[in-house]
C-alpha cells in the first residue's frame, strides 16, 4: 500500500522508564529511624535504607533542601524542636533515580511544665484537699 506508515511500540511492563527516572521495578525502602507521623524526644535522628537495584546509591534531602549524595545510615545534625522531613531516592548505574521516600516525624525535646492553679492555703488536715493544676501540653 502506497502512503501508509507502520510502526508499533512494544512495552514491557516494569521494564521502561523514562530518562531520569527508575524502572517501576526498583524500590527504595527506609529500614530504620524515627516512624512517619511519630514525636521522637531526641534532637538527632538517624535513618538507614536500601535499595531493591543492587550497586544503587543514594541521594537525600532533609527538610525541603536539595537532594545530595548520601550513604546508609543518614545521621542529621543536631535538630530544633517542631517537625521535620527526610527523603531518600535511590540512583542506578546509568543515572535513573527511584521514587522518593519520605518520613516526617516531629522533634519535642522540652518536658512540659506544670503549674498548680489553685491548692489549699496552708497546712490541712483534709484528707481530700482541691488542687487544679494545668500543664503547657495537652496529654
Amino acid at each position: 500500500m502506497r502512503g501508509r506508515l507502520l510502526s508499533s511500540i512494544v512495552v514491557t511492563a516494569g521494564l521502561l522508564s523514562a530518562p531520569g527516572v527508575a524502572a517501576a521495578t526498583s524500590v527504595t525502602t527506609i529500614t530504620s529511624g524515627p516512624v512517619n507521623g511519630s514525636t521522637i524526644n531526641y534532637s538527632t535522628a538517624s535513618f538507614a535504607f536500601s535499595s531493591s537495584e543492587v550497586g544503587s546509591t543514594f541521594e537525600c534531602r532533609f527538610d525541603g533542601g536539595g537532594f545530595a549524595a548520601c550513604t546508609s545510615p543518614y545521621t542529621t545534625i543536631k535538630l530544633g524542636d517542631g517537625t521535620h522531613s527526610f527523603a531518600v531516592r535511590a540512583v542506578d548505574g546509568v543515572g535513573n533515580r527511584s521514587a522518593n521516600v519520605r518520613r516526617t516525624f516531629t522533634v519535642d525535646t522540652k518536658p512540659p511544665q506544670t503549674t498548680i492553679a489553685k491548692r489549699p492555703r496552708s497546712k490541712t488536715t483534709d484528707r481530700r484537699p482541691k488542687i487544679r493544676f494545668s500543664s503547657s501540653e495537652a496529654g
